[in-house]
């Protein structure tokens, strides 16, 4: 096997856009969460429209990565074609066989 280059689909460029995102909306619900709890907020449905977006752009991140990984198959490029992509599982399979959890 060959090293080869691999060019990213530009979709994956959006998804971490789409993550970041995600990861916003997810913060400032649980914020609204906490202050609910601790009695500085009143009304709790205030954090339900920022779990619906962080839901909306979860599921959205989740159709991005289905079409990066269409887009890498259609240019030919499997797991067990490059060596990278294989190198790359492997230590993260390592990573999550050395710490007892997933990566993330």
């Amino acid at each position: 096997m060959d090293w080869q280059h691999i060019t990213l689909p530009p979709i994956l460029y959006a998804n971490t856009l789409v993550l970041l995102a995600s990861s916003v909306t997810l913060e400032i619900a649980r914020r609204r969460i906490a202050a609910y709890a601790r009695g500085f907020d009143s009304l709790a449905a205030a954090s339900l429209p920022w779990l619906v977006i962080t839901l909306t752009l979860g599921l959205l991140f989740v159709a991005g990565q289905c079409i990066a990984w269409m887009q890498l198959k259609a240019a030919g490029l499997y797991l067990a074609t490059n060596p990278a992509i294989s190198a790359l599982l492997q230590r993260a399979a390592a990573r999550t066989a050395e710490c007892g959890r997933p990566i993330g």
